[in-house]
């Protein structure tokens, strides 16, 4: 696993302190951007298949 991370990770070693936050720095920017380029398609998909329609209260049957 540790050569995968050093592969993907530049810069990130199991040595040291510093790499260890350096490594935690990069998986954050990463989620982010795949957050900032995934969310917005998402939301584009979802809104063309939702109903126009106005969605409407109805009221609660009594219970008895």
């Amino acid at each position: 696993m540790q050569n995968l991370y050093e592969l993907l990770l530049p810069g990130f070693t199991f040595i040291s302190w510093g790499a260890f936050f350096l490594g935690l720095v990069e998986i954050f920017v990463g989620g982010f951007l795949t957050a900032v380029l995934f969310v917005p398609l998402y939301n584009y998909f979802v809104s063309r298949e939702a109903p126009k329609g106005v969605p409407t209260m109805k009221p609660v049957s009594e219970h008895h």
